[in-house]
């Protein structure tokens, strides 16, 4: 499974969640190799997941606007609003 990680960078949630299910493909924006100014690189990630993960704590314009995108699409999405844990939604997928 592909998945797309949007959101706050200012903490480590993303490692913790690419740690934990490594059987995944993760699309981080957040790696170095990848650039998240590009929209439409972004926007193909987007499209090729399966999934999308969205944290909104501390989200900022992109993020939203990546949540939008992915409501035109009819994207499956995790959202996470405040403190609760995406580990125990995304351990369904194990």
């Amino acid at each position: 499974m592909k998945i797309f990680l949007s959101g706050e960078v200012q903490t480590n949630w993303r490692d913790e969640i690419t740690k934990m299910f490594k059987e995944h493909e993760f699309y981080n924006p957040k790696v170095k190799n990848y650039s998240a100014k590009d929209k439409k690189n972004e926007r193909k990630a987007i499209k090729e997941s399966d999934l999308v993960i969205i944290r909104l704590k501390n989200a900022g314009k992109g993020t939203k606007n990546e949540m939008k995108y992915c409501a035109s699409m009819h994207k499956p999405t995790i959202i996470q609003k405040d403190n609760a844990s995406i580990i125990h939604a995304l351990s369904e997928l194990k």
